[in-house]
């Protein structure tokens, strides 16, 4: 019986043991896949304090002033740039000043700091802005990298490019995207067993 009890009681002790080492490796696995805290420098953190400032009064060209300072810093980490103009389109928009805020978007889509799940969004709003300033040429580049950049595009951003495309006579780009709308349409219509 004693020999039972022992057995019985390393059995119960590796089906603990088990059992807890999933869990302690999923709370290591959280510890581990949190992110590191945002690096800035001194100088920055400084510029930054005039930022929020100027931000909670409703400052914006004080902000913009301050940012602009701060974007003009040598060596921005990718933290520090992606803070910067952040707060900077934030302003721009706030203030109301459409082509500071168009050239700060493009200004931000060109460092490469641009975090990957903005890149789509950010050229849409650029997009919307030339598409409003009567610019096609810009509009359908802007579009067209929204599209690209945006996986869940489909039908009506392909028609839409396309018809961008045909609005600056370019028949041969209008008709791949037209194209492209139509194919998805019907991939989707067989999918959904509606075709």
């Amino acid at each position: 019986m004693g020999r039972f009890l022992r057995r019985f009681s390393a059995f119960v002790v590796a089906v603990l043991l088990a059992a807890a080492l999933p869990a302690g490796l999923a709370v290591a696995a959280k510890k581990e896949a949190k992110p590191p805290a945002p690096q800035y420098s001194k100088a920055f953190v400084a510029i930054a304090k005039d930022v929020e400032k100027a931000v909670k009064a409703e400052q914006w060209d004080g902000a913009i002033v301050a940012l602009d300072t701060m974007l003009a810093m040598p060596e921005l980490s990718l933290d520090e740039k992606r803070y910067a103009y952040g707060q900077k389109i934030m302003a721009t928009q706030k203030k109301g000043d459409k082509a500071a805020f168009a050239a700060t978007i493009e200004s931000y889509l060109n460092t490469g700091a641009v975090p990957e799940d903005f890149v789509g969004p950010l050229n849409q709003q650029l997009a919307a802005h030339y598409s409003a300033q009567k610019d096609t040429a810009k509009a359908t580049h802007y579009f067209e990298r929204y599209v690209e950049a945006t996986p869940t595009a489909g039908t009506t951003e392909f028609e839409t490019l396309g018809r961008l495309y045909l609005q600056q006579k370019d028949c041969p780009n209008g008709l791949k995207w037209l194209g492209k709308a139509i194919d998805t349409a019907k991939s989707v219509s067989i999918a959904l067993g509606t075709r």
